[in-house]
C-alpha cells in the first residue's frame, strides 16, 4: 500500500471535528431575497430519516421550529440524526445540504468514510424515491484542529510562524511604530489554492485564535472544496480530499509539534 493512501491517528491528536458536506442546487426565488426552494425535501427528508434509522441513527432532532418555511432557510440543516443523545457521528440534512460530522474519539478515516458514504447513499436514494434527483453543487471535507498550551501554544504569532510555518508580519518600520505590543498581535489567516486532486477543487487553510476546553488555542482548519464530475464518485472524491488534507497538515507541522502530538499509528 502506498504511503499517501495510509491514514494515521495521533496519540495526542489536536482534532476537534471532521465535517463532510454535500450541497446540491436549489431553485432561487427572485421574490424572496436569499430564498430558494428544494422542491423534493419535504418528501425526501422522511425517507432519509427512515434509511439512517435502519443504520442505527434513530435519535432525531428537529433544529428548526415547525411552521418555518423551508424556502427561507436554503442550505441550512433542519434535521439531525444520532445513534443516541449526544453521540457521534451525526447525520444532518436540510434543503440543499447533507452533512456528516464526527468528533473525538476519532478512530481514523476508514470508519468515518463508511459512515459518510452510507449517509450520501441514503440521501441519493431518498430523493430518488421522492421523484427527484440531486444536482450536485459542491462537496467539502473539513478538519478542525486546536493547539493549546499542551502543544506549546503561548504566543500566537510565534506559534503560527515556528510551529505551523505561517508568517504574519508587516515591514519592520511599521512594527516599530506599533512598538513592543506588536509581538502580542492576534491574526486570522485564510489562504486558498487550487489543487490537482481532487480535480477541480481548492484547498483552504484557515488559522486563528480561539478556545479549546476554556484554554486559549490556535485553531487550524483545513478544507478541500470542489465539485465532482459525477455524484456516484463521492468515495473517490472524499478519499482524495482526505489525502490532500493529511499531506498538507503533516507538512505544516514543525518537528517539535509532531513530537508533541505523536506518536502516530496506522488507523484500522
Amino acid at each position: 500500500m502506498q504511503t499517501e493512501t495510509l491514514d494515521f491517528v495521533y496519540k495526542n491528536a489536536p482534532l476537534i471535528e471532521v465535517i463532510a458536506e454535500l450541497r446540491w442546487n436549489l431553485i432561487h426565488l427572485t421574490a424572496i431575497p436569499g430564498g430558494a426552494v428544494d422542491p423534493f425535501v419535504q418528501q425526501a427528508a422522511p425517507r432519509f430519516l427512515e434509511r439512517v434509522e435502519r443504520l442505527g441513527f434513530g435519535f432525531v432532532e428537529r433544529l428548526l421550529p415547525e411552521g418555518v418555511p423551508l424556502e427561507m432557510v436554503p442550505g441550512q440543516v433542519v434535521w439531525r440524526c444520532r445513534r443516541a443523545q449526544n453521540t457521534w457521528p451525526v447525520y444532518q440534512i436540510g434543503p440543499g445540504v447533507m452533512i456528516c460530522n464526527a468528533t473525538p474519539p476519532y478512530r481514523g478515516w476508514p470508519e468515518f468514510r463508511d459512515s459518510l458514504a452510507a449517509g450520501i447513499e441514503a440521501a441519493l436514494a431518498a430523493y430518488a424515491e421522492a421523484g427527484g434527483q440531486i444536482s450536485i453543487d459542491s462537496f467539502a471535507l473539513r478538519y478542525l484542529n486546536a493547539f493549546t498550551e499542551n502543544e506549546g501554544y503561548r504566543d500566537h504569532a510565534e506559534f503560527l510562524d515556528k510551529e505551523l510555518g505561517i508568517k504574519i508580519d508587516v515591514r519592520e518600520e511599521a512594527a516599530a511604530k506599533i512598538g513592543a505590543s506588536w509581538r502580542e498581535r492576534m491574526a486570522t489567516v485564510e489562504q486558498i489554492a487550487p489543487i490537482e486532486r481532487p480535480s477541480g477543487s481548492s484547498l483552504i487553510i484557515k488559522a486563528g485564535n480561539g478556545k479549546k476546553d476554556s484554554q486559549p488555542a490556535c485553531l487550524l482548519e483545513l478544507t478541500v472544496r470542489g465539485t465532482p464530475q459525477k455524484i456516484d464518485q463521492h468515495r473517490v472524491w472524499f478519499d482524495e480530499a482526505r489525502i490532500a488534507i493529511r499531506s498538507v497538515f503533516e507538512a505544516m507541522l514543525s518537528d517539535a509539534l509532531k513530537n508533541r502530538i505523536g506518536p502516530r499509528e496506522i488507523a484500522s
